[in-house]
């Protein structure tokens, strides 16, 4: 069986109906049930120790990859054609990979506040995923969010965004940032390294484990240290080719070729 994470266990609060419980209930059982588990990250390996007691003799590590898609070249029109459909213009700080509690975007928000007050000439947030009001506070509503925070004119919200689309938007922003606070491996930042894009992110759970030193970390607790590290990224542009070419070297040791072997 391969795991991924094991969410519902560290956050309880997802299982917020019979049916989320019942499911999570069978995907323990199964689990515990295993001849072998290959798991994502040594930190949801460590997670099934801990939390599920399952022997560490049964578990295999095995990072994943990303979807080719993010490994080619984005041609001039591909992303002409991107930034125009979503009304983009390149050079924006980019977060993708949904609004569920633990990605953290309220802080993400509050962080990009502070940016602004001091200098509103700060490149436009854009965000994507599905955005999902009636599901809060499970689901961030951004929306609100934005209002209360006055940041209307520099926040684009995209909503849910086809994979195809995916590869233009990392690399046409200046820099990718994800402040999550629990990942069992966290693609979307193999996403951008793979575009090339610099990452800033939280340097929590299994984050730091798969990306090393290739991309920059910030306290996704505190949104005045994450705008202190976006900030620094942001005025320096070697910084930014420094974390550009370690995120795209480190990305290549990553493999579906090697997970399969």
């Amino acid at each position: 069986m391969i795991v991924h994470d094991i969410v519902p266990k560290l956050f309880p609060e997802y299982l917020n109906n019979f049916r989320k419980k019942f499911y999570w209930k069978l995907t323990e059982k199964a689990i515990k049930k295993s001849d072998k588990i290959i798991a994502m990250s040594e930190h949801t390996k460590k997670d099934l120790i801990d939390y599920l007691h399952i022997p560490k003799n049964k578990i295999e590590v095995c990072y994943e990859d990303v979807d080719n898609l993010y490994k080619r070249e984005i041609s001039e029109e591909e992303s002409s054609h991107v930034l125009e459909k979503y009304d983009l213009n390149s050079g924006y700080i980019y977060n993708a990979g949904g609004l569920d509690k633990r990605k953290n975007i309220e802080k993400l928000l509050k962080a990009y506040g502070i940016l602004i007050k001091r200098d509103n000439n700060v490149p436009d947030l854009v965000i994507s995923g599905k955005l999902m009001p009636k599901m809060a506070p499970l689901i961030t509503d951004a929306k609100k969010i934005v209002k209360e925070l006055g940041l209307e004119d520099k926040v684009v919200l995209l909503d849910f965004v086809p994979q195809e689309d995916m590869p233009a938007l990392y690399k046409n922003s200046i820099i990718f940032i994800y402040p999550s606070i629990y990942e069992g491996f966290g693609l979307p930042i193999l996403e951008a390294m793979n575009c090339g894009i610099p990452v800033l992110t939280s340097g929590i759970s299994s984050i730091p484990e798969v990306r090393g030193e290739a991309v920059r970390y910030f306290d996704p607790e505190s949104p005045r240290n994450m705008a202190e590290n976006i900030e620094e990224v942001l005025n320096s542009e070697d910084l930014q080719k420094e974390l550009s070419k370690k995120g795209i070297e480190r990305a290549k040791k990553f493999s579906w070729d090697n997970f399969i072997k």
